[in-house]
């Protein structure tokens, strides 16, 4: 999402340089370098993992991601229109705990873009995968204060 940034010259300079980091070996180079451009604070005992030699399956999905998966997921620029003109609910949220992210700089934006508010969920980045309870209630709630579209539609078809 970082396309719709109005810095996204900038960004895609870094991504490329972290790309580039990453393919020539410095793998924690590249880390170091996406976490600062992602405005992404680790503590002590995550970066010290590093220094442990990854599994085979942690690697290539590493190699994965630099290679083949941090491009397109930066670079790529959702059709405003289209999103805004579907029949399907959208929520674009972050964690609670993401303030200052990149991350949150590109929802706000896409849900600025939409005419929605941020929703803010439990946790960090994946705090959908750490904090998967609040986070659920969190969603829940949230879905709960209006049907989507093609919900109501359902539900009318189904009624009569």
């Amino acid at each position: 999402l970082e396309e719709l940034l109005d810095d996204r010259d900038e960004l895609r300079a870094v991504t490329e340089d972290i790309v580039s980091t990453y393919l020539s070996g410095d793998i924690a180079g590249a880390w170091g370098k996406f976490l600062a451009s992602a405005n992404i604070t680790l503590d002590d005992e995550a970066i010290a993992q590093w220094g442990t030699e990854p599994t085979a399956q942690a690697a290539a999905d590493e190699l994965f991601f630099f290679a083949h998966t941090l491009r397109p997921s930066t670079y790529w620029l959702p059709d405003i229109a289209t999103l805004g003109n579907g029949r399907t609910r959208i929520v674009v949220g972050v964690g609670e705990a993401s303030a200052g992210q990149t991350c949150v700089r590109t929802s706000q934006t896409l849900a600025d873009s939409l005419g929605l508010r941020l929703v803010t969920f439990p946790g960090d980045h994946v705090g959908f995968t750490t904090q998967v309870a609040a986070f659920a209630d969190v969603l829940r709630s949230m879905l709960a204060e209006s049907p989507s579209p093609s919900t109501a539609d359902n539900d009318d078809e189904a009624h009569g």
